[in-house]
């Protein structure tokens, strides 16, 4: 099944309306909108995630109210279902004209239907070719009637807009573009046609309180860009837009990723930046270092998945490169065998995420050879001790977890008599599904109300090898009770959506190195059980889960790893058949159950807090 089929499946809101996160000077939401009939509801789910995070495109709508006034047009090419057309269009200030251009009839309608649903006027145009042609005649309009347009665009479309628009960027009638910036071909090539009409090209980020722009200097840039045209009434007077605020409010926590000044120390940062486990680490590392002020230079492995994480301040980070420091301190993010090539000659700090309880000779002596490691957690620090490293710094690093995607306010879980357990990892015994679908089997029959959801892509095995391991679970007598979600997710935001359907996390596995996917059911108010031992020790506690108490540990298989991990024998399944009864039992009890001792610790475990720490331990290999 695919991630919204599972999401249409498993979910169902009791209240279908949605305020803004906007409000009046009353304090009253700005709009309020009702879900189209046909419109999907795992698209619905998104808008009402994001919605309450702080609103769609966020630093888009705080630039447009800043700078929207009576007589602008917003011509919104990238609707989607319309919410920055709404904002606009519900500012105080009246007498905007709002225009959102859909791809279809269908989507014109859906557009029709919450702007009426909403109380705001919005004429919508259905534009599905000819772009250029379509936009000259709207910006001619506006020309001919003296007013400013402002436009919002996908990166696609930028460069059909500056051939459709280059009378009205020389006269001031196109004031300003907004975009949400990328590594394609696409983005970039635009943003090097801005320079060329010298149009500059801004970031928004807070600055002493304040809410700013920021100029971005090349082409490679992500997150929402704003292109102003300083010829336009209003930019006119000032050539430095990045000395002036462009609102006066700080934006709300899900947005306001960006650069303030520190004194914090320089390094030069080595990663991976994809979605793996290192690469979300790694992703969300930087963009805490860059908010807290570090003028890190990052050098990525294996290239850029640039929709990670969003890292407004990333392309100072890259272009650093060109003047590396080279006494600044290294830090190499990537496994323990892994640790000897640094940058410069400053100090050169490891951090390896492992799960196992022994080094290779190799990895025991590259890991020997650091100025200074970072870990997990106290497992893990421990476990560098008991390996006879005993001459370097050990810091403990805890990793984090993103509110503004994994939080309780998310689709919230309105099933009746259903309990949905959820496990999160690749399939491999490490992560324990067998353990998992044995306890299963032993706790419920097919008659129970319950359904096992398995996030187990492995993109390290064959198709066959892959196909093989996942048997047992398509052929146990509860497979109509049990999903397998075999695909990658294109961003966190899909998995929390999956997440959001699911009671309880469950994650009997024999070792774990964090286990991010716990500390983020934790984060959404979920139940979790999970195994006593191992990094995840550090933030899993008898308060907000439900533990698998470890009386012994085993040798690895000699081709998994090298080491011990726990042993899950009789005792760990009968505990895992008690907690998933527990479970079951509660929710059918009680209804939907929400830890708010798991969000309390997911708060103390943010990736701020880990940025904090990481700078910290970098200082610290100085002194």
């Amino acid at each position: 099944m695919s991630i919204s089929a599972i999401t249409e499946h498993y979910v169902a809101l009791s209240d279908d309306l949605l305020a803004s996160a906007q409000c009046d000077a009353a304090g009253a939401p700005r709009f309020t909108v009702t879900r189209p009939v046909r419109m999907q509801l795992s698209q619905w789910l998104a808008t009402v995630a994001t919605e309450n995070d702080g609103g769609v495109d966020a630093e888009f709508r705080l630039f447009l109210d800043a700078q929207l006034g009576a007589g602008d047009v917003l011509i919104d090419l990238a609707p989607d279902i319309g919410f920055l057309a709404l904002s606009a269009a519900t500012t105080a200030c009246d007498g905007i004209r709002v225009i959102a251009c859909a791809e279809d009839a269908d989507a014109a309608d859906r557009l029709h239907a919450l702007a009426g649903g909403a109380r705001a006027t919005i004429d919508v145009r259905v534009i599905n070719e000819n772009l250029e042609r379509a936009l000259a005649e709207l910006v001619a309009q506006a020309q001919r009637e003296s007013q400013r347009v402002f436009l919002r665009a996908t990166p696609a479309q930028l460069l059909a807009i500056l051939a459709a628009c280059d009378a009205s960027l020389h006269d001031g009638t196109l004031a300003a573009i907004c975009w949400q910036g990328d590594d394609t071909a696409a983005s970039v090539a635009a943003h090097r046609a801005f320079r060329e009409r010298d149009l500059p090209v801004f970031w928004m980020g807070e600055r002493n309180g304040e809410v700013e722009l920021f100029a971005v200097a090349e082409t490679f840039a992500c997150g929402p860009l704003f292109a102003i045209n300083m010829r336009a009434r209003g930019f006119a007077d000032s050539r430095d837009v990045a000395d002036r605020p462009a609102e006066t409010r700080t934006p709300h926590a899900a947005h306001s990723h960006c650069t303030v000044e520190s004194k914090r120390a320089a390094f030069n940062f080595i990663s991976p930046y994809c979605h793996t486990g290192y690469g979300i680490a790694g992703a969300n590392l930087l963009r805490a270092a860059l908010d807290l002020g570090a003028p890190l230079t990052f050098f990525p492995i294996d290239g850029l998945h640039m929709d990670t994480v969003a890292a407004p301040a990333l392309e100072a980070a890259l272009l650093r490169s060109e003047h590396i420091d080279l006494a600044a301190p290294s830090l190499r993010l990537l496994p323990a065998y892994d640790q000897r090539r640094h940058i410069g000659h400053g100090p050169r700090i490891g951090f390896p995420i492992f799960e196992f309880t022994q080094f290779t000779n190799d990895e025991r002596q590259q890991l020997g050879e650091l100025d200074r490691i970072l870990v997990c957690s106290e497992w893990a620090k421990r476990i560098i001790r008991e390996n006879d490293i005993v001459d370097v710094p050990v810091s403990v690093v805890p990793l984090g977890v993103d509110r503004t995607i994994f939080h309780e306010r998310l689709a919230p879980s309105h099933r009746a008599n259903e309990t949905i357990f959820l496990q999160g990892g690749k399939l491999e015994a490490r992560k324990g599904q067998r353990e998992l679908l044995r306890a299963f089997e032993a706790a419920f029959s097919p008659r129970d109300q319950v359904h096992l959801v398995l996030l187990c892509q492995n993109p390290f095995l064959s198709a066959a090898e892959f196909e093989r391991r996942a048997e047992p679970f398509r052929q146990s007598p509860l497979a109509s009770r049990i999903t397998l979600i075999t695909t990658a997710f294109g961003h966190q935001r899909e998995m929390a959506q999956v997440m959001a359907t699911a009671d309880c996390g469950v994650f009997p596995v024999r070792a774990e190195g964090w286990n991010l996917e716990a500390l983020e059911m934790l984060s959404m108010g979920k139940s979790v059980i999970a195994t006593d031992y191992s990094a995840h020790t550090q933030f899993l506690t008898h308060e907000n889960a439900h533990l698998i108490s470890v009386d012994a540990l085993e040798d690895v298989p000699a081709d998994l790893g090298f080491g011990q991990w726990a042993a899950f024998g009789d005792a760990q399944h009968e505990q895992l058949v008690v907690h998933l009864r527990s479970v079951h039992h509660s929710r059918q009890q009680d209804g939907p159950i929400r830890n708010r001792a798991g969000i309390l610790t997911a708060e103390q475990f943010s990736w701020n807090a880990s940025g904090v720490a990481l700078l910290d331990a970098i200082e610290a290999s100085l002194r």
